[in-house]
């Protein structure tokens, strides 16, 4: 298992190393396009500084989700119309809207992580239409995971096959809780808006969500073990913490591995081609 904080500060630290002083004789091209490969390193650095943000994130979700299971509506120390009802630091919000604060802020804080580093491995490994393309920013679905746009030595086959339901899962929930809140009716995300609902997750959401991972048997513990290892037990139970929790780990490893492999065959590119040189 890669350490994803340190799997990424290895990168870091080996890109503001880089190669040494280029050798007398050594094409000027080829240094200002390695100098512009290494200077993606502030934002792997910026991805390292939003994982706390992130893990500080996933902790207030935790801690309002432990609260909010401790508020049984037969318990003394809370009136039925106050179950609901929560304050954070002063502000008071009615459960959906405390669920989906803090959860949209986890959310964002691990895609903004993601984003980032999908911008890097682009810009360093990408085809030349994705690397060298001022226009747009290297994405991760669009691009590093596109056959065409891509990467090579076989990275999107990868990404695609061994990641994709993980990816997929979180990247629908983030855009869901961003751009829809939490919708009632046939779009229900969650059961429902008690406390009592927590954070279930609806059917209609699971079924809405099987075709995007285009996987025939999503039910099944088959697909659950192409999927990071759920257990069947985990997707039944419709719990979105337990399956975030796993899936987002998974993503990590996933970007760990992905970064590693951009920073570190770059690098060693470098270094092989200015062996001549010594």
């Amino acid at each position: 298992m890669l350490d994803f904080r340190k799997t990424l500060e290895a990168c870091r630290n080996k890109m503001q190393e880089g190669v040494g002083p280029s050798p007398e004789g050594f094409p000027e091209k080829c240094v200002k396009e390695w100098e512009r490969l290494l200077s993606y390193a502030p934002l792997i650095d910026e991805s390292i500084q939003m994982i706390e943000v992130r893990d500080k994130a996933w902790l207030l979700v935790k801690n309002f989700e432990a609260d909010s299971k401790q508020r049984d509506p037969k318990s003394k120390n809370f009136k039925i119309e106050e179950i609901n009802n929560f304050e954070i630091y002063g502000v008071e919000l009615i459960f959906p809207a405390a669920r989906n604060l803090l959860l949209s802020a986890y959310m964002s804080s691990c895609w903004a992580i993601y984003d980032k580093l999908s911008h890097v491995c682009g810009r360093m490994s990408g085809t030349s239409s994705l690397a060298n393309n001022d226009d747009i920013n290297p994405k991760l679905f669009q691009g590093l995971m596109n056959k065409q746009k891509g990467s090579g030595f076989a990275v999107p086959e990868v990404l695609s096959e061994c990641y994709e339901p993980s990816l997929q899962f979180s990247y629908a929930v983030r855009n869901l809780l961003v751009h829809e809140g939490w919708p009632s009716g046939e779009k229900a995300f969650f059961q429902g808006d008690n406390v009592a609902d927590g954070f279930t997750l609806t059917d209609a959401f699971l079924e809405w969500f099987e075709p995007k991972a285009k996987k025939k048997d999503f039910d099944s513990i088959e697909y659950s073990k192409k999927s990071c290892l759920l257990s069947d037990t985990d997707w039944k139970s419709k719990d979105l913490l337990k399956i975030l929790e796993t899936f987002n780990a998974e993503n990590d490893q996933m970007f760990a591995a992905l970064t590693k492999w951009c920073v570190m065959s770059t690098i060693g590119q470098m270094q092989c081609f200015l062996e001549r040189y010594q």
